[in-house]
């Protein structure tokens, strides 16, 4: 492999005065597999014939090829198409990792022909503390 990147301009001894400091070198790096992520889902609406309400279970099992497996489930129940509660949980069986649960919930609202989305979103990371996302969509 010659990459362009890996062509420098390299002083062989910086500590010796008056020799070229302008050496072409090549760069070489080791060969390392391509990570691959193998992710499988379900997701399964309970309360699909319900006129007002909506609640969705989800879950999905990832497979890295260069970390340890770890499943992430989640929930969300929906009332009257306008309130939303949602829950889940990321990095399950996962090591050491300081990801967590997560929760948050929503309004959607809508005047005329716009609708409005007001959203929010508490997300725990362990030792670095916690996350708390605001967000206001708009939709025509």
């Amino acid at each position: 492999m010659n990459w362009r990147d890996l062509l420098v301009r390299l002083d062989i001894d910086q500590q010796v005065n008056g020799n070229n400091a302008n050496i072409n070198a090549n760069l070489q790096t080791d060969q390392y597999d391509l990570p691959i992520l193998f992710r499988v889902g379900v997701s399964m609406d309970l309360l699909k014939g319900t006129a007002n309400s909506n609640w969705i279970i989800s879950a999905d099992a990832l497979h890295p090829s260069d970390d340890v497996e770890s499943i992430n489930a989640g929930t969300e129940y929906v009332f009257n198409d306008m309130f939303s509660l949602r829950v889940g949980y990321k990095g399950l069986f996962a090591k050491d990792s300081e990801q967590g649960l997560n929760f948050g919930g929503g309004v959607k609202y809508k005047i005329i022909s716009t609708t409005f989305y007001f959203d929010y979103s508490y997300i725990n990371f362990g030792v670095f503390s916690a996350v708390h996302m605001f967000s206001v969509s708009l939709g025509l």
